[in-house]
């Protein structure tokens, strides 16, 4: 954590850092094409995200810390919220160890089970308005109680979050 906090990025160094991300191998580049267009085609949440960073790194040459890696929650939801519609894996599975019985139905062991990730995050039933980019699902204030899946991809805490 000190080697984290002691090393002082600017904002142009962000900027570069971003740019290598967004047109390199950000999870996949299609993921952050993706963040680029949902933004694009919602100018509020992007003028919001924008206000966020402003506040944390005011000028060219701000030193970027971990401190304020911390103060941008509404970034994060953001990449979250990109990551829930456009996920970067369709799905992923499991082998199972053991017999299992699912709603009356018998598995054998062995049997290879999918869970389809990108059915999941674009479905009403878990995500209210799933195909709608509402990163303020993701943010942790209490008023998006009903939004998030408990048990879905991505609804889990990260040590930036904490």
């Amino acid at each position: 954590m000190e080697l984290i906090q002691s090393v002082l990025v600017t904002k142009s160094n962000f900027i570069e850092i971003l740019q290598y991300f967004i047109f390199s191998n950000f999870q996949t580049t299609s993921v952050s094409k993706a963040l680029l267009y949902l933004l694009s085609k919602n100018k509020s949440k992007q003028e919001k995200l924008r206000s966020e960073v402003m506040k944390v790194l005011p000028e060219i040459d701000t030193p970027l810390s971990a401190e304020s890696i911390r103060n941008v929650p509404y970034l994060r939801a953001v990449i979250k919220e990109t990551l829930r519609i456009y996920p970067p894996v369709a799905g992923n599975g499991r082998e199972l160890n053991d017999d299992y019985i699912l709603q009356g139905y018998q598995i054998p062991k062995g049997t290879l089970i999918t869970f389809p990730t990108t059915s999941m995050c674009r479905s009403d039933e878990y995500f209210p308005k799933a195909m709608e980019f509402i990163p303020e699902r993701w943010l942790r204030d209490g008023s998006n109680a009903q939004e998030g899946c408990p048990f879905c991809l991505l609804y889990t805490s990260d040590a930036a979050d904490e």
